[in-house]
């Protein structure tokens, strides 16, 4: 009897783990939504050398295809979080972002397989690789910011085989110069498309921040809205290009567009500058023997 009551449970356990185990993958991975967040990209500059050739769009006739690269955003004003997820109402404001130069808002959860999510494109700052000459103006890179108040939206669908797709209708500008400098076109729109494969477990050295694309199912506290409290990674949502294989670099989103493409991979730490690590370790050890110098003389005997 004794045994009896011990294996009864033991087997129902087994037979339930089995039965979970046979459901189909969308039924386990349903249970595994994707919260509400931001997706921090770098542009793959435009060029030969380049995944899938990179970043180019072309600027029509007198100008033609040119190869695009980043600028660096450094940081980014995420304000008070108002989306339809666990983050709604964190206050998340400045963040440093690092070298990011794209960044895409996805302003709902998704519960379910084939689940979609309403996108916008809250940031973007692209410049040519190469200087253009421009009538009037003289000879120098184009930059492409987005256009004050125009509409950057869209939508993502999240499959639970891994995969997802999108568009996103963007309006922006082209600056002669810098960032700021002359407009030379505004208001121009394109659509971009994007299709690939993603997970829950960020590429090693990526920027996270809490609460804006990483442990995206905690909270804000209730006493201090601007400060993070737990969560985990497995809402978590970072898109690559191809499949996402352990331990091999990431494939670059790919989003073709009318006049060209944009190629972003999701954004890493910068390692640190070589020449600068050199100097401060020559700046040690130099201190070090100077010290030890100083320690030695100091424990040699005085002979009078």
């Amino acid at each position: 009897m004794t045994h009896r009551l011990f294996f009864s449970p033991l087997i129902w356990g087994l037979a339930v783990g089995i039965a979970l185990c046979a459901q189909p993958r969308e039924s386990r991975a349903d249970l595994v939504p994707v919260d509400a967040g931001y997706d921090l990209f770098t542009t793959v500059p435009g060029g030969p050398s380049s995944p899938s050739g990179g970043t180019f769009f072309n600027f029509g006739a007198g100008i033609g295809v040119q190869d695009l690269m980043g600028v660096p955003l450094g940081t980014y004003n995420f304000d008070t979080i108002s989306s339809g997820g666990s983050n709604n109402g964190y206050m998340a404001g400045v963040q440093n972002v690092g070298n990011t130069d794209t960044i895409v808002e996805r302003l709902s959860p998704v519960t379910v397989s084939g689940g979609t999510t309403p996108l916008q494109l809250v940031a973007l700052q692209l410049e040519t690789v190469s200087a253009v000459t421009i009538a009037g103006l003289g000879t120098g890179n184009l930059f492409v910011t987005l256009t004050p108040g125009a509409p950057e939206t869209g939508s993502m669908t999240i499959n639970s085989n891994d995969t997802f797709t999108s568009t996103l209708n963007i309006t922006f500008d082209v600056h002669f110069g810098s960032l700021t400098g002359t407009t030379i076109a505004t208001g121009l729109t394109d659509t971009l498309n994007g299709s690939g494969f993603w997970s829950h477990t960020a590429p090693p050295g990526s920027v996270l921040i809490p609460g804006v694309n990483y442990l995206l199912n905690g909270m804000p506290l209730p006493s201090n809205p601007s400060v993070w409290s737990d969560g985990d990674p497995t809402t978590d949502f970072w898109p690559a290009g191809g499949p996402i294989v352990p331990g091999q670099p990431w494939i670059p989103l790919t989003e073709p567009e009318a006049g060209g493409q944009h190629s972003v991979d999701p954004t890493i730490v910068p390692e640190p500058n070589t020449a600068m690590v050199s100097a401060l370790a020559a700046v040690i050890g130099l201190a070090y023997a100077g010290w030890n110098r100083r320690r030695r003389g100091a424990a040699e005997p005085k002979i009078d």
